[in-house]
């Protein structure tokens, strides 16, 4: 993976915008009662542009998602880590830098979206994180750091499902704690509980 480029930047950061003016349009008049012309009004842009980052309103947050993940890829792949275990702890953070920056509101949002049209790519086993998370795991398990109690795809889930839950308590206590923190605790607990003593 190569850095973004700042124009490859500029691009992620006026998806950003746009899916939060859409944030707070659907909290205003409901997700149903917006229009894109209605988004695109609010965020100064034209259909055309809307339709340059998106295939359509509901894709917004899937995108926005994978947008969370270049971030993530270009920070990651700038650093060498000294143990996967470091990699892995890391790889969480920058998520976590990135979801607090965006606000409990808007994750809140983009959530809510992702259910409401069941996009596949939160569950997919190619995205970037889930590679990037199980290629961790397999280093961990083969230098010994943890158990192989589970295969590198079963921590994978857990590893993931671990991020979505801590930022899902975040964002109901609306963002009241601080999300790095709490989880670092949280995250060293569930890595305890899976190395070898």
């Amino acid at each position: 993976m190569h850095s973004l480029t700042t124009r490859q930047r500029q691009a992620i950061e006026t998806r950003f915008k746009i899916t939060e003016v859409a944030t707070s349009l659907f909290k205003e008049q409901g997700y149903e009662a917006v229009k894109i012309k209605d988004i695109c009004a609010a965020a100064g842009i034209s259909v055309g542009a809307f339709y340059h980052h998106f295939k359509s309103k509901e894709n917004m947050f899937a995108i926005a998602y994978q947008q969370i993940e270049r971030l993530i890829e270009d920070h990651v792949s700038k650093k060498h880590y000294e143990t996967p275990l470091e990699r892995l702890y890391d790889f969480i953070d920058q998520a976590l830098i990135i979801v607090e920056e965006l606000g409990p509101a808007y994750i809140s949002q983009v959530y809510r979206q992702l259910l409401h049209i069941q996009d596949d790519y939160m569950l997919s086993e190619t995205r970037y994180t889930f590679v990037n998370i199980e290629q961790i795991c397999s280093e961990l398990m083969a230098s010994g750091m943890i158990e192989k109690k589970h295969d590198s795809k079963t921590l994978t889930h857990m590893f993931i499902r671990f991020q979505r839950g801590v930022i899902f308590d975040w964002c109901l206590y609306s963002g009241t704690y601080s999300l790095r923190e709490h989880s670092k605790i949280e995250l060293e607990v569930l890595i305890k509980g899976l190395t070898n003593h």
